[in-house]
């Protein structure tokens, strides 16, 4: 509540409370977390649910304490943690027994119903389906064959393929927070019919809603799919849905509690119109808001809003004043009891976290921007007071997994946001129109599209401005505790808005913007990183204030993440070795929040690989062959392959091959090229003696051959490649070969980011090791066991490019690697001892940093390495 005496008086607003229920609540989220890490970690699943019971008996107990001492808020938040671990505990359970059962099934046929809209890239189309297997219905993901189209929502296929149960991997992991059991395969799929009772009546009625909307075309079409049916399908990476995330508008695109509130409003005002008897009309709300929620694909947000009008409405029947605090706890109890895994569904955070901060802090804001600013923008304060709390609510959540924080988004959002409810209202009212007048439906509908055609155009043009998102480096767990202890301090000391404090406070927020804008002054010195993207290729070139970057890595929330950790903003030029996804995927991270001058990819007979990646990052596209240079600062990169125009831009022998320069110092970057490119480039005498070598092809089999390596002789081998990939890189094969040429081994997914340091003389290399695990490099026995672990027992593959290998087959499943965990791996790997080939030491101790230092060789009669007395520290 909000009260004032006069216009010169701050506004006094009075502190909610925070209902007992909210603590029972919160309790209950972290009881499934714990269980769920409890249940991933533990080797067994006998153990996990061991260990998970003991944590129950042990809150029970506490709880019993509690209640014996009239501790009400350690009761509540005893039995919500117990409550929390049992859920888990059998959900995650389960889980795990589910896949043990899929390991044991023979392959054949599978009947499916879809229920989630499918997604495309250039591997085929994936869906997320129900499974009627023999044990009961499984969530799994399906792989639609090349050529055949997915399923709608509701509709039922039968499937020919082999049920490959989730693994005990990255990838396993994010499966066992989602539900899924086991991906397939398909090999044929049968024509699709409807499932049978409520879940196809609902894919009908869908699918003919989704088909009405299709005639709407451009982006306002797009727009008018997303806002009011959940079908991003026609929005999945393109421009407009980069445009929205960079301005922070893309809960507007999704079907939320914002959404939820529109329909329910429309509804409330003709049922009003009609006179509708009370208790009908609440009933009424409910039903249609429900139907509303299952026919836009019944995303966890929404569900969410949902059954917070579920609880007002029970509230309001009762005769009881309905608490917005109470209704969120609540809806979050139930949901996480009956679902735990929406626990970890990102758009259920961050429903969540909106609304909380938003009930708690909304007047608040509100009254602090009133004292602050002058009374001319009276109408505005309310708008960008919801959107600036809402923002500050979700940091927790959206900084740590989409790595930017959109500067624009409070105008953004008070721009935007009105007319997409239009939008909304309009779809709404055309759809159901449509049923009885089609020409007034399709008016509605094509007005509708016009305004989302002009949002399209305002999110655009707010994308364009320059600094309208920074990159931001930051770990969820730091994130969320420096935002709750704010939140805290805000809420226990309740400052009282005076005119002069919030002014202050304005200033010192738009202090702090600008540094953000602007952001810190640019290291000094030439670089080249190997970040750490996973599995797939993303190195940087900087030489101060100018960057480059070659290849953009498997994911944009990943390079996101690694470009902000060395304060990234401005990327000169961009290269793309090769169209591999594990090369180009990350591309849309660099839209609206990093300027790129050129878009450098190999040239190519029939140019269309690269437009996608073009259109992302707006800029033109050079193609490139052998003998182009490309200069970054006073840093020179020197192509050296492709030395035509190549066929298919997909291959990696088309990967380009590039050699960095500066001063002595040289750097092979290799892309995916392996070593027939190597060879040929050996043969006509480009290639020379190196300081370091990016390993092509993430270190697979045939990455480097002996006839390369004689004449390379890199100091340093660095292997950009992710933890537990599925396709056995780096391959032992690979490692032997560098180590017998003395090349010491960097890996990043043992060692995080590369960084190596170049001047005129040599390269310094910094990077992750502790001092023990550095040490593993020079020999040590069981070291060397503990630090290669995992490669050794892996069988060969065929060669095939890695995005186009199936699963490797020889590698132990879920349940499998859980009982093999901590097994003898067989006899270590033999390294030499790294040094000088003249027996100088390649590496010095310097504080917590390494150094390599290597100069080139001199002219024939001189001496080729320093004296140790000239090596560097």
């Amino acid at each position: 509540m909000i009260s004032s005496q006069s216009a010169d008086e701050p506004r006094l607003v009075v502190r909610p409370s925070i209902p007992l229920v909210v603590w029972w609540a919160a309790a209950i989220w972290v009881g499934v977390t714990i269980a769920e890490i409890i249940a991933w970690e533990s080797a067994l699943v006998g153990e996990s649910a061991q260990r998970a019971w003991a944590l129950v008996v042990v809150t029970l107990l506490l709880t019993v304490v509690g209640a014996a001492r009239r501790f009400g808020v350690a009761v509540l938040l005893g039995a919500g943690l117990a409550t929390g671990l049992i859920a888990g505990t059998l959900c995650f359970s389960a889980w795990r027994a589910e896949v043990y059962r899929i390991e044991q099934m023979k392959p054949g046929p599978y009947d499916v119903i879809c229920i989630a809209d499918a997604k495309s890239d250039r591997f085929g189309t994936r869906f997320r389906a129900l499974a009627m297997l023999p044990g009961g219905d499984q969530r799994i993901e399906v792989t639609v064959p090349k050529g055949a189209s997915a399923p709608e929502i509701g509709q039922r296929v039968r499937t020919f393929g082999a049920l490959v149960p989730s693994k005990y991997d990255e990838r396993g992991r994010f499966s066992h927070r989602n539900g899924v059991v086991a991906r397939l395969s398909a090999r044929t799929l049968s024509e699709p019919d409807w499932a049978p009772g409520f879940r196809g009546w609902v894919g009908r009625l869908r699918l003919s809603a989704v088909e009405r909307v299709e005639l709407i075309a451009g982006d306002g079409g797009a727009l008018v799919a997303g806002v009011g049916l959940g079908d991003r399908r026609r929005l999945a990476d393109t421009e407009l849905e980069a445009d929205f995330r960079t301005t922070g508008l893309s809960h507007l695109i999704a079907v939320s509690g914002t959404h939820l509130v529109v329909v329910a409003a429309l509804l409330s005002r003709l049922l009003i119109a009609i006179r509708t008897p009370r208790l009908f009309a609440m009933l009424a709300t409910v039903a249609i808001t429900g139907c509303y929620v299952l026919v836009t694909g019944a995303q966890a947000s929404a569900t969410r809003a949902w059954l917070m009008c579920v609880v007002v409405a029970l509230a309001g029947l009762s005769r009881r004043r309905s608490d917005a605090a109470a209704g969120l706890a609540l809806a979050v109890a139930y949901s996480l009891v009956q679902w735990p895994y929406v626990a970890f569904d990102i758009g259920f955070q961050l429903s969540v976290s909106a609304v909380a901060g938003l009930v708690l802090f909304a007047r608040f804001a509100e009254a602090w921007l009133a004292s602050a600013l002058p009374a001319q923008v009276a109408r505005l304060i309310g708008p960008v007071a919801l959107t600036l709390v809402a923002q500050t609510a979700t940091l927790p959540v959206a900084v740590p997994v989409f790595g930017v924080l959109s500067l624009v988004a409070p105008v953004a959002n008070v721009a935007c946001a009105p007319l997409v409810s239009v939008v909304l209202t309009l779809t709404v009212v055309g759809l159901a129109s449509g049923a009885v007048i089609p020409a007034a439906g399709t008016l509605l509908l094509s007005v509708a599209g016009a305004v989302g055609a002009g949002v399209a155009d305002l999110a655009r043009t707010l994308a364009s401005v320059n600094g309208a998102a920074i990159p931001v480096n930051a770990r969820s767990d730091v994130t969320a505790a420096l935002c709750l202890l704010g939140a805290a301090a805000v809420w226990a000391t309740w400052p009282r808005p005076e005119r002069s404090r919030a002014r202050v406070g304005l200033g010192a927020a738009g202090l702090l913007f600008a540094v953000m804008l602007f952001g810190a002054p640019a290291s000094q010195g030439v670089r080249v990183v190997v970040l750490d993207v996973g599995q797939g290729d993303a190195i940087l070139i900087r030489d101060g204030p100018h960057a480059a970057l070659v290849d953009t890595g498997p994911s944009p929330g990943v390079l996101r993440e690694a470009l902000s950790r060395f304060g990234i903003r401005d990327v000169g030029a961009v290269v793309l070795t090769h169209a591999h996804d594990d090369h180009t995927a990350g591309t849309p991270a660099l839209t609206g929040v990093h300027r790129v001058g050129t878009l450098f990819v190999p040239a190519e007979i029939e140019r269309s690989a690269f437009a996608r990646q073009q259109a992302q990052v707006r800029t033109a596209a050079v193609p490139v062959t052998s003998g182009h240079t490309i200069t970054v600062g006073e840093v020179v990169v020197t192509v050296l392959w492709p030395m035509a125009p190549v066929d298919d831009a997909a291959e990696n022998d088309s990967s380009v091959v590039a050699l960095v320069e500066y001063g002595a110092s040289k750097v092979l970057l290799t892309g995916d090229a392996e070593a027939e490119v190597l060879d040929e480039l050996a043969r006509r005498g480009m290639l020379t003696d190196i300081d370091v070598l990016k390993v092509g092809h993430h270190g697979s089999d045939g990455a480097v051959s002996e006839a390369s390596m004689r004449i390379l002789r890199p100091e340093i081998a660095v292997i950009s490649v992710g933890k537990g990939n599925r396709f056995g890189h780096p391959r032992a094969e690979t490692l032997d070969m560098l180590t017998a040429f003395g090349s010491t081994i960097l890996r990043t997914d043992r060692d995080g980011d590369v960084e190596f340091a170049l001047d005129e003389h040599g390269v310094s290399v910094s990077h992750g090791f502790s001092q023990g695990r550095y040490a593993t490099l020079g020999g040590d026995q069981r070291a060397c066991e503990e630090y290669f672990d995992g490669w050794q027992d892996r069988r060969p593959q065929a060669r095939l490019p890695h995005t186009q290998r199936p699963d490797d087959a020889s590698r132990p499943s879920a349940h499998q690697a859980a009982r093999t965990r901590g097994r003898s791996r067989g006899p270590g790997l033999q390294l030499r001892d790294p040094r000088w080939r003249d027996g100088q030491p390649r590496f010095d101790r310097c504080g917590s940093q390494y150094a390599a230092v290597r100069e080139r060789a001199p002219p024939r009669g001189g001496s080729k390495h320093r004296q140790d007395g000239q090596r560097r520290a």
